[in-house]
């Protein structure tokens, strides 16, 4: 089974940049057979510009350029996985800044916050 997840990724202060690691602790994996696209988008304004952007089967990382806007700044980043058993685990990490994740399934209203540290997505039914 594949499912498509959009993961957002929103500073909680106007002057922190934004930087976050997800890494997959279990059997899924984001698909890299080039038939589903991975994409990068605003959440609700422009994205900031990026310095680092890293996908692999086990890991997303990214790294937005030092915010001068005083705004917070945010990321939507929408990713093919391909699932095994009910649910996708991992470990979110932001780089000693707090932010705020939050993942939506695409074509499913199975949507939640994943917590800094340890997390556990359960699959559509």
């Amino acid at each position: 089974m594949e499912y498509t997840i959009a993961f957002s990724f929103t500073t909680e202060n106007g002057a922190d940049t934004l930087s976050a690691q997800l890494t997959i602790t279990d059997s899924n994996a984001i698909s890299m057979d080039g038939n589903q696209p991975i994409q990068i988008g605003p959440v609700w304004s422009a994205t900031p510009p990026l310095t680092a952007v890293g996908v692999a089967q086990k890991s997303l990382s990214l790294t937005a350029a030092q915010n001068t806007t005083g705004s917070p700044q945010s990321i939507k980043v929408t990713l093919p996985f391909k699932a095994v058993g009910t649910s996708l685990s991992g470990r979110f990490e932001s780089a000693g800044i707090p932010v705020n994740a939050q993942y939506q399934f695409l074509g499913y209203a199975n949507s939640g916050r994943i917590p800094t540290g340890n997390f556990t997505i359960p699959f559509p039914n």
